[in-house]
C-alpha cells in the first residue's frame, strides 16, 4: 500500500512524497524520482531478498532448526523486583533450574545444537535469563563456566537489574567475557522497582562494572520508555549524575516503547494526549541530536534509509524479536521450548521439547502479515509487529504504542534524508484501520517553537480540590 507523505520546509516550501513499504520505495509524487539518499548509504541494484521462511500464525506453525544461531536459556522466572509493567509478571514461576540441571543438559545440548559456524559456538549468540539471572546464581555461575568450556567462540550475554552486583560476579563476568545489559529507567525507575543507584553499596558496584565493563563497549544501560518516561536524553542524564561520569560515556539502549502483557502494563501504555507528547519528544531528541546517541535509535534511522538503498521488501522480514525464526529459540533447563524467554512452559507458551525436537511448533506467533494492522502501516519496515503474540486488547495497544514510536522515527530519518524537511502529514485508503485515510504527525508550531510542548498537547492533569478554608463558628 502506498502512502502520500507531505513534507514542509522553511518559508512555506511544501512538497509530497510517495512512500511503499512494500517495496520501500520512496520518490517525489511530482516527478516520481527517487528521494536522495545520504552518500553512507548507495543504491544497491543487486540486492537478493526471498521471502521470509515462514508467515507463522496459530493455525500456520512451524518449528526450529538445530543450526541455531540465537540461543535464550531460561533459568526461571524469579526475580528480586515486582516491576509495574515486567513482561513476565503474569506468567507462573514455578520452573526453575538447579545447579543438578547442568551435566544433564550440557549433554542434551550436543543433540539438538549445532554449535554454530565451527561447532565451538562462532556466529552464535548466547544469553542467559531470568527473572533476574543473578537471583539464580548457583545455577548460573557452574552452567555459563560449561557453555563458555565447550562453547568459547559463542558471544555471551545477560540482562540483569543490577541490584545483586558483587566482586565474585564482576570476575566470573570478566572471565568469561560475558556483555551486561543493565535493565534501568532512569529518572522513571520507580515504576520498574528500587533503584541500586541510590544505594551507597549498590552505586559503588554499578561504578565499578561500569568502569570495567561499559569502557570496553561490554556493557550498557537498557532502558524501557512508557507514559511517564518519554525522554532518552533524561536517562542518559540522570545516569552520567548518578555515575559522576560524562554523558557521552554512557551507552545507552532502548527497549523501546513499553508493550503492555497485563493491567498493570496497560497502566503504563500511552493513553490519549501521550501519543502526540510521545511523538513530538522522540523525534524531537532524534534531530537535534541527543537521541541519535542512543545505538538502537540511531540503528533504526539508518535502517530506513539502507532499507531504501537495497529496495528491501516488506515480505523479506520476520518479527521485531526474531523468535519466530527457525535459527533462534528459547529453552529452560528441563529442556522445554517456550514462545520466548519471557514465557512459562507451564504455559500454553510451551510449544516443545528438545528431546522431540522435530515436533516443536511455534503455535502461538502471529507474523505481522497476518494482523490487520500491518500491512496497511506506513511504519511496518520499522515496527516489524511489535509482539509477536499478543492477542486483543493488549495487542491493540501495543500496535499503538509502536505505531507512535516508530512513526517518530520515520519522521526524524526523512528529516535526515531530505536535510530539513518536515513529516507533516501522511494518507493512504487506510492507515492501520478502515477509518483513517489522513494523519497529521509532526506540527509545524512545535519545530518553530523550538521544542516546545505546549504547541502540541497539554499534559494531564491531576484534579485537586479547591484549598477552602474551614473556620468554626
Amino acid at each position: 500500500m502506498k502512502f502520500t507523505l507531505t513534507l514542509n520546509g522553511q518559508h512555506g516550501f511544501v512538497r509530497q512524497a510517495l512512500y511503499d513499504p512494500e517495496d520501500s520505495s520512496l520518490v517525489w509524487a511530482d516527478n516520481e524520482e527517487r528521494l536522495p539518499l545520504p552518500q553512507a548509504f548507495p543504491k544497491q541494484e543487486d540486492m537478493q531478498w526471498p521471502p521470509f521462511w515462514h508467515l507463522h500464525h496459530p493455525s500456520n506453525p512451524a518449528g526450529k532448526s538445530k543450526a541455531i544461531r540465537h540461543l535464550k536459556l531460561q533459568l526461571g522466572l524469579k526475580c528480586n523486583y515486582a516491576c509495574q509493567y515486567c513482561s513476565q509478571a503474569h506468567q507462573p514461576h514455578d520452573i526453575d533450574g538447579h545447579p543438578d540441571d547442568v551435566a544433564p543438559f550440557m549433554q542434551q545440548l550436543e543433540g539438538w545444537f549445532a554449535g554454530g559456524d565451527d561447532g565451538q559456538g562462532a556466529g552464535v549468540k548466547i544469553e542467559f535469563w531470568g527473572g533476574e539471572p543473578f537471583v539464580y546464581w548457583k545455577l548460573l555461575k557452574p552452567l555459563g563456566e560449561a557453555v563458555k568450556a565447550r562453547y568459547p567462540n559463542a558471544q555471551l550475554s545477560i540482562v540483569t537489574n543490577g541490584s545483586l552486583f558483587d566482586d565474585e560476579k564482576l570476575a566470573w563476568v570478566e572471565a568469561l567475557d560475558v556483555g551486561i545489559g543493565l535493565s534501568h529507567d532512569g529518572p522513571a525507575q520507580s515504576y520498574r522497582g528500587p533503584d541500586p543507584l541510590n544505594d551507597l553499596e549498590g552505586l559503588a558496584q554499578i561504578k565499578r562494572w561500569v568502569s570495567r565493563r561499559m569502557s570496553i563497549d561490554r556493557m550498557s544501560f537498557n532502558t524501557v520508555l512508557h507514559r511517564h518516561n518519554q525522554s532518552l536524553k533524561a536517562v542518559r542524564l540522570y545516569f552520567a549524575e548518578k555515575l559522576d561520569l560524562p554523558v557521552q560515556a554512557v551507552v545507552l539502549a532502548t527497549e523501546e516503547v513499553m508493550l503492555p502483557y497485563d493491567q498493570s502494563g496497560l497502566s503504563l501504555a500511552l493513553h490519549g494526549n501521550d501519543h502526540a507528547r510521545y511523538l513530538h519528544q522522540m523525534f524531537w531528541e532524534l534531530v537535534t541530536g541527543s537521541g541519535m546517541a542512543v545505538g538502537t535509535m540511531r540503528d533504526k534511522v539508518d535502517e530506513f534509509m539502507r532499507s531504501q538503498a537495497q529496495s528491501r521488501p516488506l515480505a523479506a522480514l520476520g518479527q521485531k524479536c526474531g523468535m519466530d525464526r527457525d535459527d533462534s529459540i528459547a529453552v529452560d533447563m528441563k529442556g522445554n521450548v517456550m514462545t520466548c524467554q519471557n514465557m512459562s512452559a507451564s504455559t500454553n507458551h510451551k510449544i516443545g521439547h528438545v528431546d522431540q525436537f522435530e515436533d516443536i511448533s511455534l503455535n502461538t506467533a502471529y507474523h505481522f502479515s497476518t494482523r490487520s494492522e500491518c500491512p496497511r502501516c506506513p511504519v511496518a519496515q520499522l515496527c516489524k509487529g511489535a509482539c509477536l503474540f499478543l492477542e486483543d486488547g493488549y495487542w491493540e495497544a501495543a500496535c499503538d504504542n509502536s505505531f507512535s514510536h516508530n512513526l517518530a522515527v520515520l519522521a526524524a530519518a526523512l528529516y535526515y534524508q531530505t536535510q530539513g524537511l518536515i513529516l507533516t502529514r501522511i494518507e493512504g485508503d487506510a492507515i492501520r484501520r478502515d477509518a483513517v485515510t489522513v494523519m497529521d504527525v509532526i506540527h509545524l508550531g512545535f519545530v518553530e517553537s523550538h521544542g516546545d510542548m505546549s504547541t502540541v498537547a497539554p499534559s494531564e492533569r491531576s484534579i485537586k480540590p479547591f484549598p477552602v478554608r474551614v473556620t468554626h463558628a
